[in-house]
């Protein structure tokens, strides 16, 4: 990419650093030219004088810079005479040189190409800088650790990527409505919800499905069927033949694709896990469930890397989006996940913050929605209302700010074996970014370990439950429920 310059080190390794003279002289001469090109070039491809290599390259952009922000009209002689200001500009350059880049410069048409090749020699030289960085510390192997050189160099590649992103910028107000329009209308095209369905029709008629960018927060108490839920709606992804990256950090892949099969086939979960399915009947039925999960398990990506770091994590769901792309990312569970050396030592809560910033931040980038379960504290299990609050998510830290959509699960026959209520879940929106906060009743199957609309378990059930959905996080039961035998056998 243009000329190098060739660097001796060690009187043997030759190091050649990567830059243009010839694209920075064009470029430069293109601005003086037309110095009208100066608001066109930062609009289009912004520089910076630092992106130039040769230091005089560097003077001359300043200059061009400053006297249009001064609104100067810029020619040579109003150029020559702004570099002459020795406190501004303390290195001489001459007249001669400026003029014979006038004089050559190419076509203007070529400006955004030419400064291009200045932005990515840049780019080639911090990447040269900040890898020598990690070099020299692998060298002297001074780390604690080789993880926290791995995280280390990952944070560098971040930060060097997030540098050369070019970005927006300042957007004129008619251009966003135009985008937004085109949004709508795709929308409205067709039938359904915006985002990917959960797989239950009145909790997407709340949250309007899982939408591109955001992070939905699923918390409960341990065994109250996070991961049942969670499963449920990776598995109606995969059935819309969407591409789902699943961190199991606490059960192995095998146990994991166990859950699956059971709540897909409604096999009891205790038999496929001893082993007991001898009957014809339920073979049958194993073997058809085999054959329609393994038709869906293309899309699925299981990672069981216990207290996988969170650079670890993005950096693996970045490389898979990059090459092949995904739809959604799933984590069981968040506390798991393991956060930088530096915040360990800070604190738990510290480090969980970071997490919860590190996957909000993760799914804006990848422009899709992450979920991830969440373990609460045990302050429902002293109050005469255990119904789970925003304040018991277990070290808290920023996730109540980073979080699109906090959900909680309540089962009171997790408190009350014989409550009337028994067989059901409720499903509390605490947050909401996208609509009311609303509490949405489904049907749990422990025998599956799974979750159904509860219309679909009871019809006569679900006309006698009005409405299915009620209003508040901390909303009492209609007074109307009927009450029904626990699903302690589903259909």
């Amino acid at each position: 990419m243009g000329e190098t310059l060739g660097v001796t080190k060690d009187n043997s390794v030759r190091i050649s650093i990567p830059f243009s003279a010839n694209a920075e002289k064009a470029l430069l001469g293109a601005l003086i030219q037309n110095p009208e090109n100066i608001h066109y070039l930062q609009s289009e491809l912004p520089l910076r004088s630092d992106h130039f290599f040769i230091d005089r390259h560097q003077l001359i952009f300043t200059a061009l810079l400053d006297l249009s922000n001064q609104g100067v009209t810029i020619d040579l002689v109003t150029l020559i005479q702004e570099l002459k200001n020795q406190e501004k500009y303390p290195t001489p350059t001459r007249d001669e040189f400026i003029i014979e880049i006038f004089e050559k410069a190419p076509l203007t048409e070529n400006l955004l190409y030419h400064a291009e090749i200045i932005r990515n020699t840049f780019a080639l030289r911090n990447i040269m800088e900040s890898c020598e960085g990690i070099r020299q510390r692998a060298s002297q192997q001074s780390f604690d650790d080789i993880s926290e050189l791995l995280d280390d160099l990952d944070k560098t590649l971040l930060a060097l990527r997030d540098q050369q992103a070019q970005g927006d910028g300042l957007i004129p107000g008619s251009e966003v409505l135009r985008s937004t329009v085109i949004q709508l209308e795709q929308r409205m095209s067709h039938d359904g919800i915006p985002g990917i369905s959960s797989g239950f029709s009145d909790l997407d008629k709340v949250t309007g499905g899982f939408q591109k960018s955001d992070l939905t927060i699923l918390a409960a108490r341990p065994g109250m069927g996070k991961t049942a839920l969670i499963l449920n709606w990776a598995t109606k992804a995969l059935n819309e033949k969407k591409t789902v990256a699943f961190f199991s950090l606490e059960m192995s892949k095998e146990q994991l694709m166990e859950r699956i099969l059971a709540a897909e086939g409604k096999i009891n979960s205790a038999q496929i896990r001893k082993g007991q399915i001898k009957a014809p009947k339920d073979l049958n039925k194993l073997v058809k469930t085999i054959k329609e999960v393994n038709h869906i398990s293309t899309h699925l990506l299981v990672d069981e890397t216990p207290s996988i770091s969170l650079s670890e994590l993005t950096a693996r769901c970045r490389r898979y989006h990059r090459d092949k792309g995904l739809d959604m990312v799933i984590i069981d569970y968040l506390q798991l996940v393991v956060g930088s050396r530096d915040l360990r030592k800070q604190g738990r809560e510290r480090e969980v913050s970071e997490i919860s910033m590190g996957l909000k931040a993760l799914a804006k980038e990848l422009g899709v929605p992450v979920i991830a379960a969440a373990q609460l504290n045990r302050s429902p299990d002293s109050r005469p209302d255990k119904r789970p609050r925003i304040s018991d998510l277990r070290e808290s830290g920023s996730m109540e700010q980073d979080a699109d959509m906090i959900v909680f699960i309540y089962r009171d026959d997790y408190y009350h074996p014989h409550s009337p209520d028994a067989g059901q879940a409720e499903i509390i929106l605490g947050k909401n970014r996208h609509g009311p906060l609303e509490t949405v009743r489904l049907a749990y199957l422990p025998a599956y370990v799974s979750f159904r609309q509860l219309a679909l378990i009871d019809p006569l059930l679900a006309q006698n439950t009005s409405p299915q959905v009620s209003h508040g996080p901390n909303s009492k039961k209609n007074k109307g429920t009927s009450q029904h035998p626990p699903f302690s056998s589903p259909p």
